[in-house]
């Protein structure tokens, strides 16, 4: 399965309660045939692992877990609990009997042993072990601050990294609180900068857009923000005046220049849909925190 397939399945679906992490490590339904072929698919390594079992239910339940911590990045408490599919797949791939039942496989205490042999065979690391959760933290920042991706969005990138990395996932309210953290993180980095390169001047010259002065009812900011739509002559000589305040406001910014493209792109989106009354009580509350 491609990267690009197995994102896909943790991203959420129109009008799905939950968002992601409604189908975060656990299988929401039927998988398709490709999906099968690529994790339910073994080769002779595996099959030779797997023929070590003495009965059909156990060399069936062993197989199973294997084909899903490759296509979830987890196990099962119940390894039984998978679709009828996985199941048939898998005894078909195997040879054993299309009935053998893994029901009391599942409620037994060899499955845990074998996830402890699978994670030694293939070399899956639990999310626990040393360093694994720190790798992943400057992963996600890195992630955050270069793609200014949505939380689910990073969520989803999040959970197929520890998937490519042989890592076990950790719980659904772990990784969101990560990634959480990380995007913060990267806003905060990014507004630092923005901050940081602004004169005295600069800052008071973007305040004042803010503000609703001379009995108008806007700010400047809402009346630069729109363009004249008269297709007269007129109409553009309004439209090289609003060129020329941008540009005047604009002049001497530089730290835009100094964020990644996709953070740009989301700071244009979010400015479109602010109001300069929202923008300016934010600032205010900043000041009372510096």
């Amino acid at each position: 399965m491609t990267p690009d397939a197995r994102v896909l399945r943790f991203t959420p679906r129109r009008g799905q309660a939950g968002g992601p992490a409604a189908e975060y490590g656990r299988f929401a339904g039927a998988l398709s045939l490709d999906e099968l072929a690529a994790c339910f698919f073994f080769d002779d390594e595996d099959k030779r692992l797997i023929a070590r079992r003495r009965t059909d239910a156990s060399r069936l339940g062993f197989a199973v877990q294997l084909g899903t911590v490759r296509y979830l990045g987890r196990f099962l408490e119940d390894p039984a609990a998978v679709p009828a599919g996985v199941t048939h797949w898998t005894a078909r791939e195997l040879g054993v009997p299309a009935g053998t039942d893994l029901a009391s496989y599942g409620r037994g205490e060899w499955r845990w042993t074998h996830q402890e042999e699978i994670r030694r065979e293939y070399g899956y690391r639990p999310f626990g072990a040393p360093g694994v959760e720190g790798e992943l933290v400057v992963w996600l920042r890195a992630r955050a601050w270069v793609s200014a991706e949505s939380h689910p969005v990073l969520f989803a990138r999040a959970a197929e990294h520890l998937m490519g990395a042989k890592v076990l996932l950790p719980g659904a309210s772990t990784l969101w609180r990560l990634v959480g953290t990380a995007r913060e993180h990267a806003d905060e980095r990014g507004w630092a900068i923005l901050a940081d390169t602004l004169t005295g001047e600069q800052r008071g010259r973007l305040e004042t857009l803010l503000a609703v002065v001379g009995g108008r009812r806007e700010s400047e900011l809402e009346r630069l923000r729109r363009p004249a739509v008269e297709p007269t002559a007129a109409g553009l000589i309004a439209t090289l005046e609003r060129l020329r305040e941008l540009r005047a406001v604009a002049a001497g910014l530089s730290g835009l220049q100094a964020l990644p493209l996709a953070r740009v792109r989301a700071l244009t989106v979010d400015a479109a849909t602010r109001r300069a009354g929202d923008l300016a009580r934010g600032e205010q509350r900043n000041e009372k925190c510096r």
